[in-house]
Protein backbone atom coordinates (compact mmCIF):
# COMPACT_ATOMS: atom_id res chain seq x y z
CA UNK A 1 0.00 0.00 0.00
CA UNK A 2 1.18 3.69 -1.10
CA UNK A 3 -0.55 5.77 1.39
CA UNK A 4 1.98 8.59 0.27
CA UNK A 5 0.50 8.41 -3.56
CA UNK A 6 -3.12 9.17 -1.72
CA UNK A 7 -4.65 12.18 -3.30
CA UNK A 8 -6.77 14.14 -0.33
CA UNK A 9 -9.37 14.20 -3.91
CA UNK A 10 -9.94 10.74 -3.46
CA UNK A 11 -10.70 10.26 0.06
CA UNK A 12 -13.47 13.04 0.11
CA UNK A 13 -15.01 11.48 -3.54
CA UNK A 14 -14.87 8.12 -1.60
CA UNK A 15 -16.60 9.45 1.62
CA UNK A 16 -19.17 11.12 -0.81
CA UNK A 17 -19.46 7.68 -2.57
CA UNK A 18 -19.77 6.01 0.67
CA UNK A 19 -22.23 8.26 2.10
CA UNK A 20 -24.80 8.71 -0.83
CA UNK A 21 -24.29 4.97 -2.26
CA UNK A 22 -24.64 6.30 -5.26
CA UNK A 23 -21.82 7.79 -7.73
CA UNK A 24 -24.28 10.28 -9.71
CA UNK A 25 -25.95 11.63 -6.40
CA UNK A 26 -21.86 11.86 -5.27
CA UNK A 27 -20.98 13.71 -8.21
CA UNK A 28 -23.79 16.53 -7.96
CA UNK A 29 -23.49 17.14 -4.26
CA UNK A 30 -19.36 17.56 -4.88
CA UNK A 31 -20.43 19.63 -8.41
CA UNK A 32 -18.52 17.48 -10.71
CA UNK A 33 -18.88 14.52 -13.26
CA UNK A 34 -19.50 10.72 -12.31
CA UNK A 35 -16.86 9.71 -15.14
CA UNK A 36 -13.07 11.93 -13.13
CA UNK A 37 -14.87 10.79 -9.46
CA UNK A 38 -14.84 6.75 -10.49
CA UNK A 39 -11.46 7.21 -11.84
CA UNK A 40 -10.39 8.78 -8.37
CA UNK A 41 -11.94 6.37 -6.81
CA UNK A 42 -10.69 3.64 -8.46
CA UNK A 43 -7.11 4.75 -8.23
CA UNK A 44 -7.98 4.91 -4.58
CA UNK A 45 -8.70 1.33 -4.17
CA UNK A 46 -5.30 0.38 -6.39
CA UNK A 47 -3.17 2.20 -4.19
CA UNK A 48 -4.68 0.56 -1.00
CA UNK A 49 -4.66 -2.54 -2.94
CA UNK A 50 -8.30 -3.62 -1.95
CA UNK A 51 -11.74 -3.07 -3.25
CA UNK A 52 -13.42 -0.16 -1.34
CA UNK A 53 -17.32 0.02 -3.10
CA UNK A 54 -18.92 -3.20 -4.88
CA UNK A 55 -20.75 -1.74 -7.70
CA UNK A 56 -23.31 -3.00 -9.69
CA UNK A 57 -25.24 -1.02 -12.55
CA UNK A 58 -28.30 0.13 -10.33
CA UNK A 59 -26.73 -0.53 -6.95
CA UNK A 60 -23.58 0.35 -4.91
CA UNK A 61 -22.48 -0.50 -1.55
CA UNK A 62 -19.67 -0.71 0.92
CA UNK A 63 -17.15 -3.85 1.07
CA UNK A 64 -15.72 -4.94 4.60
CA UNK A 65 -12.57 -3.07 4.02
CA UNK A 66 -14.94 0.17 3.01
CA UNK A 67 -16.85 -0.23 5.66
CA UNK A 68 -13.54 -0.10 7.82
CA UNK A 69 -12.00 2.66 5.85
CA UNK A 70 -15.27 5.31 5.97
CA UNK A 71 -14.35 6.03 9.23
CA UNK A 72 -10.53 6.16 8.98
CA UNK A 73 -11.03 8.56 5.57
CA UNK A 74 -13.50 11.19 7.29
CA UNK A 75 -11.16 11.32 10.59
CA UNK A 76 -8.10 12.07 8.01
CA UNK A 77 -9.69 14.88 6.56
CA UNK A 78 -11.41 16.14 9.83
CA UNK A 79 -7.92 16.12 11.37
CA UNK A 80 -6.46 17.72 8.08
CA UNK A 81 -9.09 20.50 8.84
CA UNK A 82 -8.57 21.06 12.41
CA UNK A 83 -4.41 21.51 11.73
CA UNK A 84 -5.25 23.51 8.56
CA UNK A 85 -7.45 25.98 10.74
CA UNK A 86 -4.70 25.89 13.51
CA UNK A 87 -2.44 26.76 11.38
CA UNK A 88 -4.30 29.79 9.92
CA UNK A 89 -4.62 30.32 13.64
CA UNK A 90 -0.93 30.21 13.97
CA UNK A 91 -0.04 32.57 11.44
CA UNK A 92 -2.80 35.34 12.31
CA UNK A 93 -1.40 35.21 15.87
CA UNK A 94 -4.61 33.98 17.67
CA UNK A 95 -2.69 30.38 18.90
CA UNK A 96 0.78 29.77 20.16
CA UNK A 97 3.23 30.52 22.53
CA UNK A 98 5.13 33.53 23.84
CA UNK A 99 8.13 33.73 26.65
CA UNK A 100 8.00 37.18 28.09
CA UNK A 101 11.37 37.35 30.04
CA UNK A 102 10.71 39.17 33.47
CA UNK A 103 12.61 40.18 36.57
CA UNK A 104 12.10 40.33 40.19
CA UNK A 105 10.51 43.37 39.89
CA UNK A 106 8.13 42.97 36.57
CA UNK A 107 5.32 40.64 37.90
CA UNK A 108 4.93 43.83 41.08
CA UNK A 109 4.74 46.51 38.70
CA UNK A 110 0.68 47.00 38.15
CA UNK A 111 0.69 47.16 34.53
CA UNK A 112 1.93 43.78 33.78
CA UNK A 113 -1.56 42.81 35.54
CA UNK A 114 -3.45 44.51 33.20
CA UNK A 115 -1.29 43.89 30.37
CA UNK A 116 -1.82 40.33 30.57
CA UNK A 117 -5.05 40.26 31.85
CA UNK A 118 -6.05 41.98 28.42
CA UNK A 119 -4.22 40.01 26.47
CA UNK A 120 -5.44 36.97 27.88
CA UNK A 121 -9.23 38.14 26.89
CA UNK A 122 -8.44 39.02 23.32
CA UNK A 123 -6.10 36.29 22.57
CA UNK A 124 -7.01 32.98 25.58
CA UNK A 125 -5.45 30.39 22.91
CA UNK A 126 -1.77 32.20 22.98
CA UNK A 127 0.17 30.59 25.90
CA UNK A 128 2.19 33.31 27.40
CA UNK A 129 5.14 32.02 29.06
CA UNK A 130 6.69 34.47 32.18
CA UNK A 131 10.34 33.29 32.20
CA UNK A 132 12.25 34.66 35.06
CA UNK A 133 15.44 35.95 35.10
CA UNK A 134 17.62 36.76 38.08
CA UNK A 135 20.55 38.06 35.36
CA UNK A 136 21.30 40.89 34.54
CA UNK A 137 19.22 43.15 31.87
CA UNK A 138 21.76 42.95 29.46
CA UNK A 139 21.49 39.29 29.29
CA UNK A 140 18.12 39.54 28.14
CA UNK A 141 18.95 41.19 25.21
CA UNK A 142 21.46 38.54 24.26
CA UNK A 143 17.95 36.40 25.22
CA UNK A 144 16.17 38.91 22.62
CA UNK A 145 18.09 38.60 19.90
CA UNK A 146 19.00 34.28 20.15
CA UNK A 147 14.85 34.20 20.05
CA UNK A 148 15.43 32.50 23.11
CA UNK A 149 12.74 35.27 24.78
CA UNK A 150 10.07 36.72 22.27
CA UNK A 151 10.20 39.87 24.48
CA UNK A 152 11.33 40.84 27.73
CA UNK A 153 9.43 43.16 30.44
CA UNK A 154 12.36 45.06 32.41
CA UNK A 155 13.97 48.40 33.33
CA UNK A 156 16.43 48.94 30.75
CA UNK A 157 19.06 51.81 31.04
CA UNK A 158 19.47 54.09 28.14
CA UNK A 159 22.93 53.46 26.64
CA UNK A 160 21.65 49.80 25.53
CA UNK A 161 19.20 51.24 23.07
CA UNK A 162 19.82 49.27 19.83
CA UNK A 163 18.78 49.74 16.63
CA UNK A 164 17.20 45.66 15.96
CA UNK A 165 15.73 45.98 19.14
CA UNK A 166 12.15 47.09 19.46
CA UNK A 167 11.62 49.70 23.07
CA UNK A 168 8.47 50.45 24.12
CA UNK A 169 7.58 52.68 27.07
CA UNK A 170 5.27 51.24 29.23
CA UNK A 171 5.14 52.98 32.77
CA UNK A 172 6.84 55.54 34.87
CA UNK A 173 7.51 55.49 38.89
CA UNK A 174 9.07 57.96 40.86
CA UNK A 175 12.21 57.03 42.94
CA UNK A 176 11.70 57.30 46.61
CA UNK A 177 13.66 56.74 49.63
CA UNK A 178 13.56 53.15 50.74
CA UNK A 179 14.86 52.80 54.80
CA UNK A 180 14.42 50.65 57.74
CA UNK A 181 11.35 51.58 59.32
CA UNK A 182 13.26 52.22 62.45
CA UNK A 183 15.81 54.72 61.16
CA UNK A 184 15.80 58.19 62.33
CA UNK A 185 14.91 59.34 58.65
CA UNK A 186 11.86 57.51 58.48
CA UNK A 187 10.29 60.03 60.71
CA UNK A 188 9.99 62.35 58.59
CA UNK A 189 7.09 63.18 55.87
CA UNK A 190 9.46 63.41 53.08
CA UNK A 191 13.40 62.92 52.85
CA UNK A 192 16.12 65.74 51.08
CA UNK A 193 18.42 64.30 48.98
CA UNK A 194 21.38 66.34 51.35
CA UNK A 195 20.48 63.72 54.10
CA UNK A 196 21.31 60.90 52.46
CA UNK A 197 24.77 62.72 52.25
CA UNK A 198 27.18 59.81 53.02
CA UNK A 199 24.52 57.11 54.53
CA UNK A 200 25.52 53.83 53.43
CA UNK A 201 23.40 52.87 50.21
CA UNK A 202 22.63 49.52 48.56
CA UNK A 203 22.39 49.76 44.88
CA UNK A 204 22.29 47.67 41.42
CA UNK A 205 25.48 46.50 40.26
CA UNK A 206 26.26 50.00 37.34
CA UNK A 207 27.24 46.46 35.02
CA UNK A 208 23.47 44.95 35.04
CA UNK A 209 22.40 47.81 32.37
CA UNK A 210 19.39 48.58 34.73
CA UNK A 211 17.96 52.57 35.10
CA UNK A 212 18.38 52.09 39.18
CA UNK A 213 22.02 52.75 39.49
CA UNK A 214 21.60 56.03 36.83
CA UNK A 215 18.45 57.03 38.87
CA UNK A 216 20.66 57.13 42.30
CA UNK A 217 23.34 59.02 40.37
CA UNK A 218 21.08 61.54 38.90
CA UNK A 219 19.38 62.66 42.30
CA UNK A 220 22.74 63.13 43.96
CA UNK A 221 24.09 64.66 40.86
CA UNK A 222 20.98 67.73 42.28
CA UNK A 223 23.70 68.35 45.60
CA UNK A 224 26.80 68.00 43.39
CA UNK A 225 26.95 64.67 45.33
CA UNK A 226 27.63 60.35 44.88
CA UNK A 227 26.23 58.15 46.85
CA UNK A 228 28.33 56.13 48.91
CA UNK A 229 27.28 52.60 48.04
CA UNK A 230 28.53 50.08 50.29
CA UNK A 231 26.39 47.02 48.87
CA UNK A 232 24.30 45.56 44.98
CA UNK A 233 22.01 43.11 44.95
CA UNK A 234 21.23 42.45 41.45
CA UNK A 235 17.22 42.68 42.02
CA UNK A 236 14.92 45.50 43.09
CA UNK A 237 13.40 43.54 45.65
CA UNK A 238 16.62 42.04 46.86
CA UNK A 239 17.71 45.53 47.86
CA UNK A 240 14.89 45.95 49.80
CA UNK A 241 15.50 42.95 51.97
CA UNK A 242 19.11 44.17 52.48
CA UNK A 243 17.27 47.47 53.57
CA UNK A 244 15.27 45.81 55.92
CA UNK A 245 18.44 43.82 57.20
CA UNK A 246 20.15 47.02 58.24
CA UNK A 247 22.89 46.98 55.26
CA UNK A 248 22.03 50.60 54.11
CA UNK A 249 19.10 52.60 52.69
CA UNK A 250 18.19 53.30 49.21
CA UNK A 251 15.98 55.09 45.99
CA UNK A 252 13.45 52.62 44.88
CA UNK A 253 10.60 52.66 42.24
CA UNK A 254 7.39 53.90 44.42
CA UNK A 255 5.05 50.82 42.85
CA UNK A 256 7.48 48.60 45.21
CA UNK A 257 6.20 50.35 48.01
CA UNK A 258 2.94 48.00 47.59
CA UNK A 259 4.93 44.61 47.94
CA UNK A 260 4.51 43.78 51.51
CA UNK A 261 8.17 43.34 53.69
CA UNK A 262 8.28 44.43 57.08
CA UNK A 263 11.02 46.59 58.70
CA UNK A 264 11.29 48.89 55.63
CA UNK A 265 8.88 52.52 54.89
CA UNK A 266 8.83 54.49 51.58
CA UNK A 267 9.43 58.44 52.11
CA UNK A 268 8.92 60.71 49.27
CA UNK A 269 12.47 62.02 48.07
CA UNK A 270 12.57 65.70 48.05
CA UNK A 271 15.48 67.68 45.32
CA UNK A 272 16.51 71.43 45.50
CA UNK A 273 15.15 71.53 41.93
CA UNK A 274 12.62 69.63 39.87
CA UNK A 275 11.15 66.62 40.84
CA UNK A 276 12.65 62.91 41.43
CA UNK A 277 14.00 60.74 38.94
CA UNK A 278 12.00 57.96 37.51
CA UNK A 279 12.24 54.45 36.07
CA UNK A 280 10.72 53.85 32.80
CA UNK A 281 9.48 50.13 32.98
CA UNK A 282 10.04 48.96 29.16
CA UNK A 283 9.04 46.53 26.71
CA UNK A 284 11.95 45.32 24.55
CA UNK A 285 11.45 42.80 21.35
CA UNK A 286 13.09 42.34 18.23
CA UNK A 287 12.25 44.81 15.72
CA UNK A 288 11.69 42.58 12.96
CA UNK A 289 9.68 39.37 15.43
CA UNK A 290 8.54 36.44 12.86
CA UNK A 291 6.49 35.51 15.78
CA UNK A 292 2.63 37.33 14.87
CA UNK A 293 1.24 36.71 18.75
CA UNK A 294 4.16 38.95 20.03
CA UNK A 295 2.90 41.31 17.70
CA UNK A 296 -0.21 41.21 19.07
CA UNK A 297 1.30 41.61 22.76
CA UNK A 298 3.56 44.63 21.71
CA UNK A 299 -0.06 45.91 19.92
CA UNK A 300 -2.07 45.21 23.13
CA UNK A 301 1.00 46.79 25.34
CA UNK A 302 0.32 50.24 23.19
CA UNK A 303 -2.97 49.95 23.73
CA UNK A 304 -3.11 49.34 27.91
CA UNK A 305 -0.35 52.45 27.81
CA UNK A 306 -3.39 54.81 26.14
CA UNK A 307 -5.96 53.61 28.73
CA UNK A 308 -3.67 54.28 31.14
Amino acid sequence: MRINAIDLRQLRYFVAVAEELHFGRAARRLNLSQPPMSQQVKALENYLGVVLLRRTKRHVELTPAGEYFLPEAKRILRELERVAAQAKQAEAGLTGHLRVGVNFSAPFHPFTSRLLQNFRKKYPHVQVELVLHERPNILQLVDIHSFDLDLALIWLDESHRKADILRLDLAQDEMQVVLPSDHLLARKAQIPIADLRDVPFVSTPKHAGTQHYDCIVKAFAAIQAHPRIVYEALQMPLTMSMVAAGSGISLLPSFLRHIPMSGVVFRPLKLPRGKAPVMIYNLIAPTFSKNAAALHFIDMARQTIKVG
